[in-house]
């Protein structure tokens, strides 16, 4: 697996809070 570069892992933060946002538990 390829080591994602800072940016990418805050972009997939905001990827899983926009989802946790659309879909609250």
């Amino acid at each position: 697996a390829m080591k994602l570069p800072a940016e990418d892992c805050i972009a997939c933060m905001d990827l899983v809070e926009m989802l946790l946002v659309e879909h609250p538990s």
